[in-house]
């Protein structure tokens, strides 16, 4: 008995002290490990974010370059349809009539023309290497039609010499780039190498009008002269007097076959140089042309 009651003695005693002592300890172990996973967790997440807003911002820096180009790409091939809430209006379209001829027709201007599928180049193949310098090369092209404030018939693509060096007053080319055409290029008058139709339509209501835009389209020296029947009812073939002076002095050059078209019942006037010589060859021979079909296919909507 006595035994019992001496290991009962010797057993230690948990004070209520120490009880708070350990409660206090295992509280703070439990914070300090918490905040730590928090802390860990927190910075985890904000990096994460931080790698997600890159990778937002990277992701709008593409799509911006990409509205960009497409927005380029768009201004040299202009939309072919206008839509409004109630209609889809067709600007132009191109039918093929067999396989030489395709029509072209435009709603927005109101008229037609035969345009051939293809078409002789005097830059229309790759160049060719002649000893020391790249020379020209005359090719088939495909055709194609460019619509802007103004119409153009044109080549699909031409090509250009570069690398110019000139020695002994004789031109040296070291290259030769193939030019995908285009608005902007049909534009520049760097490019000697076009040969291209370019159509300028504008709505006039009489004779004053017509002058003026003959004015300001052939020079201010030029006036309105007969306009005589075409072979389209209803639509004249429009000539242009000049006024009388040598080409160095004169205010009206005409130095070049033109057409010009005008449609009272339209109050419609078009026009488009022919240049100097065809433009459009069949091959090269250049004894078959399409120019004089083309012109004669021309009609008013």
């Amino acid at each position: 008995m006595n035994e019992q009651n001496n290991l009962q003695l010797n057993e230690p005693v948990q004070s209520p002290k120490n009880t708070w002592v350990i409660v206090i300890s295992i509280l703070a172990t439990a914070l300090i490990v918490g905040g730590g996973v928090y802390a860990w967790q927190r910075s985890s997440l904000k990096s994460t974010e931080q790698n997600l807003q890159q990778q937002i911002y990277m992701l709008e820096s593409q799509i911006k370059l990409l509205q960009q180009s497409a927005s380029q790409d768009n201004n040299d091939i202009p939309p072919l349809t206008n839509e409004s809430p109630n209609e889809i209006e067709i600007v132009s379209d191109l039918t093929s009539l067999d396989q030489t001829w395709d029509l072209y027709t435009n709603n927005k201007y109101g008229f037609s023309i035969k345009v051939p599928k293809k078409m002789f180049h005097s830059y229309g193949s790759i160049c060719e290497w002649k000893t020391d310098s790249y020379r020209p090369k005359r090719g088939i092209v495909p055709v194609k039609i460019f619509e802007d404030e103004n119409i153009y018939i044109s080549s699909e693509y031409f090509y250009e010499l570069t690398g110019e060096t000139v020695k002994n007053s004789i031109h040296y080319y070291s290259g030769c780039d193939k030019i995908i055409n285009s608005l902007s290029h049909l534009k520049n008058e760097k490019y000697f190498q076009q040969q291209s139709w370019e159509f300028v339509i504008k709505n006039v209501s009489s004779d004053i009008e017509l002058e003026n835009f003959i004015k300001e389209r052939y020079g201010s020296g030029c006036k309105l002269g007969s306009k005589n029947a075409s072979n389209q009812a209803g639509v004249f073939n429009v000539s242009i007097q000049g006024d009388g002076k040598d080409l160095e002095e004169t205010k009206c050059p005409l130095n070049y076959a033109t057409v010009l078209k005008f449609y009272p019942a339209k109050n419609r006037v078009i026009s488009w140089h022919l240049g100097q010589e065809s433009i459009f060859v069949v091959d090269e021979s250049y004894q078959n042309v399409y120019d004089q079909e083309m012109v004669d296919s021309f009609r008013f909507k």
